[in-house]
């Protein structure tokens, strides 16, 4: 079985010590990853190879460290503006999961303080409102996610557009979701748009990370939305460096 199809544990030391390793020998198989973006042609974008490697590499860069993620990365690099370009002017339905991987991928890359050809702040304002126009092509997980990404990109104003369920727009500091990922991501932006410091979202933000391995193992989330969730706590609202998300987010998880 790999990560991503075995039955998962259901808290944050069960899930670093039962699969940690297993996601580290995942990435692993990753190697070939440069050859089969390089051979990309019209309709396989570059981009369409990223999906799994997105989360995978999110899942060893909270797991095991940015430290550990950073080699991988670095195999991708150079195939990165390739990816990117082959996607402008971002179009088709059949290039949005592409985008969104690729997306992903990069902001991986940003929190551990990589090098990238573009940055989410150019990126995510070109894509993010066209995969909007794009809802039909994306299950709840990965529109939850999105949601997250609008507010971890600073735009709180297009969270609403893949997170309509349980949204308020007035700001409560300390309200907590449960497992209504939608609200938590519109507490995210109003917390942006009020101008909200970090113990304003810390009590929601704390509560996301513990019931995390849960979403996980239900498949209502995957890692690349914990990263994005993360930026947006730490970063956009927080203030700290995006270089420094992925260690934030590391120790918080595995106490290191």
């Amino acid at each position: 079985m790999t990560p991503e199809t075995a039955p998962g544990p259901s808290s944050w030391p069960e899930l670093v010590a039962r699969w940690a390793g297993p996601y580290r020998e995942s990435l692993a198989t990753f190697d070939d990853i440069p050859i089969r973006m390089s051979a990309s042609r019209a309709g396989e974008p570059a981009g369409d190879r990223l999906g799994g490697y997105d989360a995978t590499t999110s899942a060893v860069l909270v797991l095991s460290g940015p430290a550990a993620a950073r080699p991988f990365l670095a195999l991708v690099s150079a195939q990165l503006p390739r990816a990117i370009g082959e996607l402008r002017p971002l179009r088709g339905a059949d290039t949005a999961f592409a985008a969104w991987w690729t997306l992903s991928v990069v902001n991986a890359a940003e929190c551990l303080g990589a090098d990238v050809p573009e940055p989410v702040a150019t990126l995510a304002p070109e894509w993010l409102p066209v995969l909007a126009t794009r809802l039909d092509e994306f299950p709840d997980r990965e529109r939850h996610a999105l949601a997250l990404a609008c507010a971890a990109a600073g735009l709180p104003q297009r969270v609403r557009s893949f997170a309509d369920d349980g949204v308020n727009a007035t700001f409560t500091p300390g309200a907590t979701f449960g497992f209504n990922v939608p609200a938590f991501a519109a507490h995210l932006a109003s917390a942006i748009t009020a101008r909200a410091d970090y113990p304003d979202v810390e009590p929601a933000w704390l509560e996301f990370v513990h019931n995390f391995p849960i979403k996980l193992d239900t498949d209502m989330l995957d890692w690349p939305a914990l990263l994005w969730a993360a930026r947006a706590v730490y970063a956009t609202i927080g203030g700290i460096p995006v270089a420094e998300v992925g260690d934030e987010l590391h120790r918080l998880v595995t106490g290191a």
